[in-house]
């Protein structure tokens, strides 16, 4: 305890006072780091550290119909490309609503594209018809579907991927269509029977698939595969739009699901037995169109995180996406794409056989 004597003895010894004061700061600073290092650190302002789960129990992503998938006999996985999944590995799952203006917007879209007059209607569908070419929309799965004719006649005005892209930007910019944030996959097509197939010589091409995947978080939005996106194109080779197909729905912002996600070794045994096998690239067959394979084995060796739109159900969901290299029974060879659920398997009603 300080006396009137020891302050006095202090204001006579000023460097004695200026020890003190030193050494009482000292210990003030270490005494306010301790407490700084015991208390517990708040995370950022909207980081979320826990699965909310506010969606409930969702429905098992039906990715492609059983009796379209193919039938493989070994599924390996070596992988040697992984992706960054979200902060604490909890993904985000988010509802489909219906757009309220979906019907206004299906006439906008019909007048852009040169339809006029009132469309047909059924309890189902709104369509167009006229000169060959012909806008529908589906009033339950809110599917759009335009096509039109090809004229092979038509001159070139299309001679590269960048122009083909760009046409097709245009048009769905016309038709308040292009995603806002997306990513593109161009193929150049050729006609087959009554088919379009790729086209590997540009300037052979008749026309061009051009597939706008919107993003969420930064991660694409796939279809029943990678190559089916939010709208799908094609145009010709004089830059006409001749297909179109897209859905015309909304997310629901208000509520939006979190949930813990599979750990990329449980999601590498599992896509062994459980993964779908989306889509296959073998010489000779056509990618773009639909064939039931006997695959012997695929390696899986990269690994993707993405979302997959459930129009059936109306979710979005988090998905791994497996790529590799297959062997059919007969000898060839190939690549393969395979979807599986990120989601733990608690949170998805059971798969069924």
């Amino acid at each position: 305890m300080l006396t009137l004597a020891s302050i006095q003895s202090l204001i006579q010894k000023p460097k004695t006072l200026i020890s003190v004061i030193i050494v009482g700061g000292i210990t003030v600073s270490l005494i306010f780091l301790i407490i700084l290092q015991y208390k517990p650190i708040q995370p950022p302002a909207g980081e979320q550290t826990q699965p909310n789960t506010a969606l409930g129990v969702l429905p098992y992503p039906e990715f492609i119909p059983k009796t379209l998938q193919h039938k493989v006999k070994e599924v390996t996985v070596n992988l040697q490309e992984q992706p960054t999944l979200p902060l604490n590995n909890i993904g985000k799952v988010y509802k489909l609503i219906q757009n309220a203006d979906a019907l206004l917007k299906t006439q906008q879209i019909a007048s852009g594209l040169g339809f006029s007059g009132e469309p047909t209607k059924n309890q189902k569908f709104l369509s167009w018809s006229q000169n060959g070419r012909s806008v529908t929309f589906d009033t339950e799965t809110s599917r759009l579907n335009f096509s039109a004719n090809l004229n092979q006649d038509q001159k070139r005005a299309i001679s590269s991927q960048e122009e083909a892209k760009n046409s097709a930007i245009n048009w769905l910019i016309k038709l308040t269509l292009l995603p806002p944030e997306n990513q593109i996959k161009i193929t150049s097509l050729k006609t087959e029977g009554l088919n379009f197939v790729s086209e590997q010589d540009i300037m052979v091409a008749e026309a061009y698939q051009v597939v706008f995947f919107e993003t969420l978080d930064g991660y694409p939005v796939y279809g029943q595969s990678p190559r089916t996106g939010t709208a799908s194109t094609i145009v010709d080779k004089s830059g006409n739009l001749i297909k179109l197909s897209t859905r015309i729905v909304d997310v629901d912002q208000s509520q939006i699901g979190t949930y813990p996600l599979k750990n990329i070794t449980q999601a590498s045994t599992e896509a062994q037995h459980q993964g779908v096998v989306v889509e296959t690239e073998v010489a000779g067959v056509d990618p773009l169109i639909g064939e039931v394979l006997n695959i012997e084995s695929i390696n899986l060796t990269i690994l993707k995180y993405a979302y997959f739109k459930n129009i059936t159900e109306k979710y979005i969901v988090p998905i791994y996406v497996f790529e590799g290299n297959l062997l059919l029974t007969d000898g060839r060879g190939g690549k393969a794409v395979v979807y599986l659920p990120a989601i733990e398997n608690k949170y998805l009603q059971p798969n069924q056989p």
